[in-house]
């Protein structure tokens, strides 16, 4: 993909998740909730890659609870 092609995924994706569509996760930080995309979740930290692939084996809650994660930039949609 090109940097524009690149770019347009990136504000669809967020575009959704700040809709609520097709969002497939919640984090919950320090009370505050973010619907999240699992696999944008994934792929942006190995912490919440990690994270993420124990809560699929493990078929836990779609909320996932952490006081270790800093949030940038995100508002919250709970």
């Amino acid at each position: 993909l090109d940097v524009f092609a690149r770019a347009s995924v990136l504000e669809n994706l967020n575009r959704q998740r700040e809709e609520g569509q097709l969002c497939d996760l919640s984090i919950q930080v320090q009370g505050q909730v973010f619907r999240a995309h699992r696999c944008v979740l994934a792929a942006s930290s190995p912490y919440f890659h990690d994270q993420v692939s124990v809560e699929l084996i493990s078929h836990r809650f779609h909320t996932l609870h952490t006081s270790k994660a800093r949030v940038h930039g995100v508002t919250g949609g709970g």
